[in-house]
């Protein structure tokens, strides 16, 4: 099955996202698609970290293993 996530924002604070491994890689198609106005404001995370208006940010852990 194909997955298309689309977000204005995806923050992986304390948390995981794990599409695939590397004994069992994904094999279909995954897209991530950032959504939001060109023109929004900037955003703050936590007061430490300044990020664009679209953005994934991870202080987590994200792993992608695919074909």
């Amino acid at each position: 099955m194909d997955h298309h996530l689309q977000v204005k924002h995806l923050y992986v604070r304390a948390g995981e996202i794990f599409v695939g491994s590397e004994e069992e890689p994904f094999q279909h198609n995954m897209q991530i698609t950032l959504m939001g106005e060109k023109d929004a404001e900037t955003l703050k995370f936590d007061n430490t970290i300044t990020a664009g208006n679209k953005v994934i940010v991870n202080t987590g852990h994200i792993e992608m293993h695919g074909i």
